[in-house]
This record gives structure tokens, C-alpha cells and sequence, in this order.
């Protein structure tokens, strides 16, 4: 993870998306939106599943620039599992 800062540590509080929801995080879906203690969120990027209840996440993201602009890489990191993420 050369180059990323970890910028946050929080709770996962709930999940939902465009069928359904919980209290419990499931892992990622495409879309799926993670929300934190905080009531901050992010979105799923990918998918990949992990069930565990109100784990710690780790945000970690890297500035990248190109063609002039720049954005953030965003990744979470809950347990041993890295998720591609989007604000």
C-alpha cells in the first residue's frame, strides 16, 4: 500500500443499497453504500464478501493526479480484506 495515508478509523454502523439493508457489514457490492458511526459514508467500488458485526474499517487514500486534475484513490480495509471504495 505504498503511498496511501491512512485517514480515518471507524465503526461500520450499517449498509444499504438499492434492494436491501443492515446492521451488519456483508462485505461490498457495486454501489452499495457503507455507513460509519460517524454518519459519514462510502461506496463499494467491487465486490467482495466478509460478515462481521460493526467492525473497525481503515480508510487509506492516495492523491493522483492527471492531466492537470487531481482525486483520491479511496481503500477500506476491514480485518484482512482491502475494498475499493468511492466518496
Amino acid at each position: 500500500m505504498v503511498g496511501y495515508t491512512i485517514t480515518a478509523s471507524k465503526t461500520i454502523n450499517r449498509w444499504y443499497d438499492d434492494e436491501k439493508g443492515n446492521d451488519t457489514f456483508e462485505g461490498c457490492d457495486h454501489g452499495r453504500v457503507i455507513v460509519f458511526d460517524d454518519n459519514t459514508s462510502l461506496t463499494c467500488a467491487e465486490y467482495g464478501y466478509q460478515y462481521v458485526y460493526r467492525p473497525t474499517a481503515i480508510i487509506l487514500t492516495r492523491k493522483i493526479t492527471s492531466k492537470g486534475k487531481s482525486f483520491y484513490d479511496v481503500k477500506m480495509v476491514v480485518g484482512d480484506e482491502i475494498y475499493d471504495m468511492r466518496k
